[in-house]
């Protein structure tokens, strides 16, 4: 299969999974842990909020616009060593059927 050029092109974002960052509209702060190019050429971020003391359960994560969030610091980040976990792929080189 032949990838069109004009289809495929790479794109940059602001910020990495991970960061933790605040939203300068709503306030909302936490760790990006999900990175979107949507349809229209939208850069959002999925933002995790911490779990506040207490809490037992996990909140909601928000979809949040490039341009209004600021990084605050590095937050979390773990190198993975890269394994075959069953989710999407090119390829079903090593699938398990």
């Amino acid at each position: 299969m032949e990838i069109n050029d004009k289809i495929m092109k790479t794109v940059e974002f602001k910020f990495n999974n991970g960061d933790e960052v605040t939203d300068l509209v709503s306030g909302f702060k936490g760790i990006i842990d999900c990175s979107a190019l949507w349809l229209n050429g939208c850069r959002r971020y999925s933002v995790q909020p911490k779990i506040k003391k207490g809490e037992v359960n996990k909140p909601d994560s928000i979809w949040i616009d490039e341009e209004t969030l600021v990084k605050k610091s590095d937050g979390i980040f773990k190198k993975v060593k890269p394994s075959k976990t069953g989710g999407p792929s090119f390829s079903s080189e090593g699938a398990k059927f």
